[in-house]
């Protein structure tokens, strides 16, 4: 019990002073991303009170040792930060941010599903990013850096897809084991999106912006749906080499209310199972080995 309040305060004491350092890199430094590497871009979303912190993470983004060519932030029409949040984003806009507004508030989704439809898809991969966490300098470079880059889906954590033994009754989510690298010889690993998680664009096709049918089958967990997309399209999902920890958070994040709600009313194993059957995929797709 003491080890856990030792690491939450340390884990409180680290996001306070990332919070220090990257206000005051908001408000002096001059790192962009001319000269970025071409072949990715990073995307993300945010609402609410949230949209007023979202700049500290983005430049945690932007201090990256590996920058992107362009990095989204996509935002629904009514929402509206305070004038000191917009000051902030309005000054990353001059150093290669891209605020994209959109007319449907798709919650999580709009961190990626408007990617196809509102770029110019001039990239091959695209990496995606939660709002509330501050990403470490190597992060992006990790990713880049992998052999799979171009082939895979990659992320730092996820989930084992486990059914029960013997059936293709799927297991309550909240009963699925962490991931590592050792299930990288199967389709076994749901990438889970908090630490981040590269997606080829030719991973993706346009039941990514399916907004009907992901309200019908799966409105409140983007990364199973993106797994089904993925994996219908042949593509399978890695978890890289190196461990990675819990991100520092945010302290406007602290607690995360629809990642609870997933988990606690089990909403992941019924939006898992819908999807399951909208995309026509079975047991055996998860088990099978990929070359």
């Amino acid at each position: 019990m003491m080890r856990k309040i030792y690491r939450k305060l340390l884990l409180l004491l680290k996001s306070i002073y990332l919070s220090v350092y990257y206000f005051f890199k908001a408000c002096f430094s001059q790192n962009s991303l001319v000269g970025g590497n071409e072949n990715f871009v990073v995307s993300l979303t945010t609402y609410g009170w949230r949209y007023n912190f979202v700049f500290l993470t983005i430049e945690s983004i932007l201090s990256q040792t590996i920058k992107p060519s362009a990095i989204y932030l996509w935002i629904h029409k009514n929402e509206q930060p305070t004038f000191f949040a917009k000051w902030f984003l309005n000054k990353q806009r001059k150093r290669g941010l891209k605020i994209k507004f959109v007319e449907r508030d798709t919650k999580s989704f709009k961190k990626l599903s408007y990617i196809l439809t509102d770029t110019d898809c001039s990239f091959d991969v695209v990496v995606t990013a939660d709002d509330d966490v501050f990403y470490p300098r190597n992060w992006l470079h990790n990713f880049v850096n992998n052999s799979n880059f171009n082939t895979h889906v990659l992320c730092n954590r996820g989930r084992v897809i486990t059914f029960e033994p013997g059936s293709t009754k799927l297991k309550s989510y909240k009963n699925w084991p962490m991931a590592d690298s050792s299930y990288n010889s199967r389709n076994y690993i749901l990438p889970t999106g908090v630490s981040g998680i590269s997606y080829p664009i030719k991973s993706l096709d346009m039941r990514i912006c399916n907004f009907d049918d992901i309200e019908k089958n799966c409105p409140y967990a983007d990364d199973i749906w993106y797994k089904m997309v993925t994996t219908s399209n042949g593509y399978q999902s890695l978890i890289l080499e190196n461990k990675v920890d819990h991100f520092p958070p945010l302290l406007s994040s602290l607690t995360k209310g629809l990642e609870k709600m997933n988990v606690n009313e089990d909403l992941n194993t019924k939006q898992f199972i819908s999807s399951l059957s909208y995309f026509g995929l079975v047991k055996n797709t998860f088990e099978r080995e990929f070359l």
